[in-house]
């Protein structure tokens, strides 16, 4: 889909967003936002930036040879880029094209991007069953069908994720595979994106995983209860993952409209008010399009701790 189409649909779905909410609710729990609590979130967003670069670090597992501080001036220019690309392209793109001449090949900095990116939707998967377990247990009322049926699905999800590796690895012996070598070199270059145990030093990973989870949870509660909204922190767990689900859905730029809609559409499923929804995710998506121009004079500080100067590129 052209970009230009993205952004007149997402303009579009914010329009009609807007249109279809009482602008009187918006307006109140608007006025309930502290200054404060927005410095706070950005802080938030801009340690999940340096959580995630570690954790791009260790997926290169040294297979690129720069300097610690040049790998953190990388990803944080990508996350600048970030705000000007759709679908998050920008930084996977320059991270790869800013490496490659210092690695030995480009296919391990493509299977780095692509561990990433699985990684980041494995971590929302498995969250949006577990808080609406902690939800159930934790509250009188029981989840609606409509969310045992989401949970249901991102096992589902979770299950094809984990079965993709051993099926990609059946591939490869099936008789005759070997003769189509560009098949056989597709299918190899699958199975070491999906399979996640060949990541060295994988617990930490998975910790750095978690913990960037964590803290973009704690910054989408804290806007929360800054307007207002009241749900159970487990049930907004749950909402803040099928919301980062739904903007794989390419339907806008930088999935604008999309997760706003979406937040309004979960929040009023669970009992709050849709517009303070609305709010909540417009205020926690404007804090990442701040991180993210927040990122540039960022890298630029780490260029100051390279020795020997940086790298050719950015």
């Amino acid at each position: 889909m052209p970009a230009w189409l993205k952004l007149l649909g997402g303009a579009v779905l914010f329009g009609i967003a807007l249109a279809l909410l009482d602008w009187g609710h918006l307006w109140d729990g608007l006025g309930k936002v502290r200054l404060s609590a927005m410095a706070m979130a950005l802080l938030i967003m801009l340690t999940i930036q340096l959580v995630l670069a570690v954790r791009w670090i260790l997926l290169l597992n040294h297979q690129v040879k720069i300097p610690v501080a040049a790998h953190f001036r990388i990803y944080l220019w990508g996350m600048f880029l970030n705000s000007i690309t759709p679908a998050n392209l920008g930084a996977d793109a320059y991270r790869v094209t800013a490496l490659r001449s210092s690695s030995d090949s480009i296919a391990p900095l493509i299977v780095a991007v692509l561990q990433e990116r699985l990684l980041g939707l494995a971590i929302y998967l498995i969250t949006v069953p577990v808080c609406l377990l902690l939800y159930a247990i934790s509250s009188d009322s029981r989840p609606t069908s409509e969310m045992v049926l989401a949970g249901l699905a991102a096992i589902a999800a979770i299950v094809a994720i984990v079965a993709a590796a051993p099926l990609l690895r059946l591939a490869l012996r099936f008789p005759g595979a070997d003769r189509w070598s560009l098949l056989q070199r597709i299918l190899q270059f699958g199975d070491r994106s999906v399979s996640l145990r060949r990541i060295p030093s994988l617990a930490r990973v998975i910790g750095l995983s978690i913990g960037g989870w964590l803290l973009w949870f704690a910054l989408v509660l804290l806007i929360a209860r800054s307007i207002g909204l009241a749900l159970p922190a487990s049930l907004l767990g749950a909402i803040v993952s099928l919301v980062e689900i739904s903007r794989l859905i390419p339907l806008t730029f930088q999935g604008v409209g999309l997760r706003e809609g979406a937040f309004a559409l979960l929040v009023a499923h669970a009992g709050g008010d849709p517009e303070l929804g609305f709010l909540l995710g417009a205020l926690a998506y404007l804090v990442v399009s701040l991180a993210m121009l927040l990122a540039a004079p960022l890298s630029q500080i780490f260029r100051l701790f390279e020795p020997g100067g940086a790298p050719a590129s950015r």
